[in-house]
């Protein structure tokens, strides 16, 4: 069903990192005094010039994301949070690196109103996290996740890679046990891309060579798929496995056409059928605001949403009904038509009666359906 009229998330970007992963496209900088002061200053602004467009919304989750938001410090995280009248059923989700949190700070956030944490674990091998330049260990990994449940946090998740650099389904099955084993209610799995803008696709060539072949990508899948359901995880969508029906509201937003607002350096929103996106550049984002502007990169009015819509809306285990679709997107052009033939054909969806779901050997070569799709 797509979420269109009324609801509303919010992800608001933070862009300070002390590190850059050599893996991460996300626009990011090294956080100074000076940059932080700018920023958030000119975050603020954001905010007030885009509230007509969201202060009779009802928020169904805000999310803040990075970078490493936990940078920013809960003074400013709280201000931000009161400039949104927020449900009290609204998800707050604070991203987090094991390193950053202490049991005091977390404490703080929970009492700010975060209550949700994502912490970016990657891995529980220490040779992983040392090759993707991590600044954690595995052991200060499980010491944060057990702070994060001591400090009152019920919703805890984190985000495990695969398809590392010399990666073995030994090292994976490790991480995913120690995972599983955590007082965690979510886990999100990434399968590692060489992405533009990362430090590491300057040497692409040489980094796809280490990784796993293709029959052993789809063993540690498969693996992770078992392992999680042992462990009392249902999975929702390709990559993300819930404990007590602990979805992420704010994710599902996304798959299901949820209008968003996104605020920061490089943040993307879809509002009133229409996408753009904050330039992201630190600097040029503070100057607009500054001069009373909006710091607008691009536009799109698309009139395409619809293929969108089912190339995205198929990540969900409960598929795609597109004659719902239809009724907010349009009908269903000829070459969608054919492009849902041939999916069908090759065994990778199902399509009956207007319902489309991926099938086992399409949740594998999703990112194929979706090329074919959109």
């Amino acid at each position: 069903m797509v979420e269109y009229c009324h609801t509303l998330s919010v992800y608001i970007h933070i862009p300070f990192c002390r590190k850059k992963c050599p893996y991460c496209h996300f626009y990011s900088v090294i956080p100074s005094l000076g940059k932080e002061e700018a920023f958030f200053e000119a975050l603020c602004k954001e905010i007030a010039l885009r509230a007509p467009l969201f202060h009779d919304r009802h928020i169904v989750s805000l999310y803040f994301g990075g970078g490493t938001p936990f940078l920013l410090g809960p003074k400013r995280l709280s201000f931000l949070l009161d400039q949104f009248l927020l449900p009290r059923e609204c998800e707050i989700t604070l991203e987090a690196n094991p390193e950053s949190t202490t049991l005091p700070l977390l404490r703080e956030y929970k009492e700010i109103g975060i209550n949700r944490l994502s912490f970016g674990v990657q891995s529980f091998n220490d040779h992983e996290l040392k090759m993707l330049d991590r600044l954690h260990t595995h052991g200060e990994a499980i010491v944060a996740i057990d702070a994060a449940r001591s400090a009152g946090f019920s919703n805890i998740s984190i985000d495990l890679m695969y398809d590392l650099p010399s990666q073995t389904l030994p090292l994976w099955e490790h991480s995913l046990l120690s995972a599983c084993s955590l007082p965690i209610q979510h886990l999100s799995l990434y399968n590692l891309m060489i992405e533009p803008h990362s430090a590491w696709y300057r040497k692409k060539g040489h980094v796809e060579n280490l990784q796993p072949t293709g029959d052993l990508s789809l063993k540690m899948y498969e693996m992770a798929v078992e392992k999680t359901a042992l462990y009392g995880f249902s999975q929702y969508e390709i990559s993300a496995f819930a404990r007590s029906k602990a979805i992420s509201q704010h994710n599902i937003g996304y798959w299901k056409g949820r209008e968003f607002l996104g605020f920061g350096p490089s943040a993307f929103s879809f509002f009133d059928n229409r996408r753009f996106s904050n330039v992201a550049h630190l600097t040029k984002y503070c100057g607009a605001l500054n001069n009373g502007e909006l710091p607008i990169d691009f536009t799109d009015n698309t009139q395409s949403r619809l293929r969108e819509m089912v190339a995205v809306g198929l990540r969900m285990n409960d598929g795609v009904d597109l004659a719902h679709l239809e009724t907010v997107w349009g009908s269903v052009d000829p070459e969608l038509d054919k492009a849902l033939d041939k999916l069908v054909s090759w065994k990778l969806i199902t399509y009956d009666k207007g319902l489309i779901r991926l099938t086992d050997r399409g949740r594998v070569l999703y990112d194929g359906v979706a090329s074919e799709l959109i």
